[in-house]
């Protein structure tokens, strides 16, 4: 059996990012290096004589990080990194090329878009305005947006940051749906919009607005009676349930499909619409028609949010057939 022996230091080791700026305080910097062996230790050089240690949990991945403090250097100020990577069997590389990084320490500004700003108005936001849009600004690069949602009585906001676009510019446009846990029905929340620079830089005084009212949901729908044989010409309940939400519901129809008949149009289609009194609904008929029925919800709030449930089927026969009876 044949050991190779490695007696070489790893290579090709460099730093990629970031490529033009870190921030005055922490900033992660990842590189590459390349080695037959694991890599588990990488010495960061700082300015060409400063040095730090950096254990690399993945070794063999041909990457790795370091975490850079510059201690709350001024804007401007320039730092020269290089580094060099030590194998699991002790054998060190030399140091790769030095790549010069500015300290960015002035956070972007943040701002809404018309349409934002339009939606925010009356302090609620529901359905396609649940969406919202601005710009990101920066005396360097602007690099993403942060939008924060906290329901009243949560002590921890749900958060998304978006990339801003065209990237790599002093100022991009963002757009991203609130992030509101599950589905938002007429909550109040708290939202803040930050800035983020390509140095991490967040904004210092972000925008926030307070007592917001979410609605993205339609109606809650319940059918707790649906009943799925009916004698030709009797007056029955054959469908019935409730309705809730968050905020105030505009109307519930019904869409009924009849069957077919030679006599009439070929599966006639019509919708009712139902009261919903106290949250309670019903929908009581005689059936002239034998055949099966197709029955259709559509519950709509005051913000247009739509709830569609369906399709339920009943069948209707002639009194002089043995109907079959309602399962429990």
């Amino acid at each position: 059996m044949q050991h190779d022996i490695d007696s070489v230091g790893p290579t090709g080791v460099a730093v990629e990012l970031p490529i033009d700026y870190i921030s005055a305080n922490e900033t992660t910097l990842i590189g590459v290096v390349s080695d037959v062996s694991a890599v588990p230790e990488i010495t960061l050089r700082i300015n060409g004589n400063t040095t730090q240690t950096c254990v690399d949990t993945t070794p063999r991945d041909g990457q790795w990080s370091c975490l850079f403090d510059a201690g709350g250097a001024t804007n401007g100020a320039t730092f020269t990194f290089d580094a060099l990577g030590t194998d699991e069997w002790g054998n060190a590389g030399t140091y790769g090329p030095a790549r010069p990084l500015t300290v960015d320490a002035n956070p972007p500004a943040i701002a809404l878009s018309t349409e934002s700003l339009a939606a925010l108005s009356d302090n609620t936001l529901f359905g396609s305005q649940a969406r919202l849009s601005g710009t990101v600004t920066d005396n360097r690069i602007a690099d993403s947006a942060e939008i924060c949602a906290q329901a009243a009585g949560e002590t921890t906001p749900q958060c998304v940051e978006v990339a801003i676009s065209p990237s790599g510019q002093p100022s991009g446009n963002w757009s991203a749906a609130l992030p509101v846990s599950g589905s938002a029905d007429g909550e109040t929340y708290t939202l803040t919009f930050y800035g983020i620079d390509s140095a991490g830089n967040r904004t210092a005084t972000p925008l926030t607005y307070t007592g917001i009212t979410v609605d993205t949901t339609g109606p809650d729908i319940v059918v707790t009676n649906h009943r799925k044989n009916i004698g030709q010409y009797a007056t029955v309940t054959a469908l019935a349930g409730t309705i809730a939400d968050g905020s105030v519901i505009a109307s519930l129809t019904l869409q009924v499909t009849r069957p077919d008949n030679n006599d009439f149009v070929q599966n006639e289609f019509s919708q009712i619409p139902l009261n919903f009194t106290g949250g309670n609904w019903s929908y009581n008929a005689q059936f002239d028609r034998e055949g099966n029925y197709q029955f259709g919800l559509i519950g709509t709030d005051i913000h247009g949010n739509e709830t569609i449930l369906g399709t339920f089927t009943s069948r209707v026969v002639f009194l002089g057939v043995n109907v079959p009876p309602e399962a429990d």
